[in-house]
């Protein structure tokens, strides 16, 4: 028997046969579409990647290059020779050019992962030279590599440059700094800034020298608004004092001011506005970020200051610092008491370091001078306490006296009507001001303070220094200037 197919039946499956290849191809070229977006946004994803990658790296080189600049902090060698080819040829680094001395070139290849190569960044440092000082300027390149057989772009790299410039930095900060907490509740607190530096922001001084140089001292006619009162902490009780300046807490900190307290511009506070001012500027931040390092005792031999009583000026001296140009370091003349000092005690000579391992503790009748034309830097390895005692820099000048609370000194405490005049850098200490303060006299406090915590229990005026911003060697070089390329 004969099967027959009607033509009919012919025509249905050939169109079957035809709608068929049709979606084949068209799901077919879905599915291709869909590989080739896949492959695609791979591709733009791990460019993406290694682009990143090659910043990264570069700010690790830029990182590098900071902490071989700033080798040589909390050493007694000048940070500024930071440029010496043995030591940077220790840490793996090169030199490119050694003439002129200053100017030299250091630079260093590193691969951060030994199992990837081909990812590593190459750095350059050197001087620039500004009408001062020589600086240090960075160049950071970082090269990033993708090795996957599965791009389209195999071995194929980017490439991501950093820039930064540097300045050197005291951290002097701007009038009072603390690591946590600061509360004044003493009456009648003042806190402003002047320029010893500046005849306009001073009471300019025609007949006072120090090293060759004219200076100014504070007075309230030419009172400036550029303190700063700041704690990396997150309260700050201001009281009732006022504060020509600013006050700065870590991230999300608050100011407190009572109803008498007033932190703003001269015109603000000089009219007894009270509050903080925000309007047009605000004068109350929460971006502070620093580094309480420890402060660093010179490593060397020191000489024992053997006492020799006298009287100057009317005043009797257990001990006195002369110059003693055979003792002298670096230009620098280094003394030890090693007791606790409890006597009286003069400078009279420049460039003279004290190191007090068991601190200070004085009562009625102590004295402690900075003489005219004198400077002294003190190492206290344990508590001040200047109780009833005097602390007298002559030269009303801070500059001239500098306070280093070595990190066993945990407590510095003023008695009644207590003076300063210098810079105080004692982050481990608790920094007490005690007493019904000195209205009589308007420079109770003058110069820089940075500590742990800071309270006020008196009448205290404290007057921030601007020149000390300018007038110390530098502690470190920081970033003063980021450009990404």
């Amino acid at each position: 028997m004969k099967t027959i197919i009607q033509p009919s039946l012919r025509k249905e499956h050939g169109g079957t046969i035809l709608l068929t290849a049709l979606l084949v191809v068209v799901f077919g070229s879905a599915l291709a579409s869909y590989l080739l977006y896949s492959q695609n946004e791979y591709t733009v994803v791990a460019r993406s990647q290694v682009w990143n990658n090659s910043l990264v790296l570069a700010e690790a080189g830029a990182e590098e290059a900071m902490a071989m600049v700033n080798k040589l902090a909390g050493t007694t060698t000048p940070l500024t020779n930071w440029g010496n080819t043995a030591s940077a040829s220790a840490d793996g680094w090169n030199v490119v050019s050694t003439s002129p001395a200053d100017r030299k070139v250091y630079w260093i290849k590193r691969a951060l992962d030994s199992s990837s190569p081909s990812n590593y960044y190459v750095v350059y440092v050197t001087n620039v030279i500004t009408s001062t000082s020589a600086i240090p300027a960075i160049v950071s390149t970082g090269y990033a590599y993708w090795n996957s057989s599965r791009a389209t772009f195999s071995a194929s790299s980017a490439s991501r440059t950093v820039f930064v410039q540097t300045a050197p930095d005291a951290f002097v900060g701007g009038g009072i700094l603390a690591w946590t907490t600061m509360d004044f509740k003493g009456n009648n607190v003042i806190v402003d800034s002047f320029d010893s530096s500046d005849p306009a922001a001073s009471l300019w001084q025609t007949n006072r020298f120090y090293r060759g140089k004219n200076y100014g001292t504070y007075t309230v006619a030419k009172r400036q608004a550029n303190a700063i009162v700041g704690t990396d902490g997150l309260i700050i009780n201001v009281g009732n004092a006022d504060i020509y300046g600013y006050v700065d807490t870590g991230p999300g900190g608050t100011a407190s001011v009572l109803a008498n307290g007033s932190v703003g511009d001269l015109a603000w506070v000089n009219a007894s506005t009270p509050g903080i001012q925000t309007s047009p500027e605000n004068h109350a931040r929460d971006d502070m970020n620093i580094n309480f390092t420890d402060a660093t005792l010179p490593t060397l031999t020191w000489n024992i200051l053997v006492s020799a009583p006298q009287t100057i000026g009317g005043i009797f001296y257990d001990y006195c610092i002369t110059n003693n140009l055979a003792l002298r370091v670096g230009g620098v003349l280094y003394y030890a008491i090693p007791a606790q000092l409890t006597k009286s005690i003069i400078c009279m000579t420049t460039n003279a370091v004290l190191y007090l391992p068991a601190g200070l503790k004085y009562g009625p009748g102590n004295t402690l001078t900075i003489s005219t034309n004198s400077d002294l830097a003190i190492y206290t390895g344990d508590a001040i306490d200047t109780g009833n005692g005097v602390v007298n820099n002559i030269n009303e000048y801070a500059p001239a006296f500098k306070l280093y609370g070595l990190p066993a000194c945990t407590s510095i405490k003023f008695g009644g009507n207590a003076i300063w005049v210098g810079y105080m850098y004692a982050p481990s200490a608790s920094v007490e001001f005690n007493g019904g303060g000195t209205p009589s006299v308007p420079q109770d406090v003058i110069g820089s303070l940075v500590c742990h915590d800071v309270k006020v229990n008196g009448h205290y005026n404290f007057h921030f220094d601007e020149t000390l911003k300018t007038a110390f060697p530098p502690t470190s070089f920081i970033a003063t200037y980021w450009q990404e390329k």
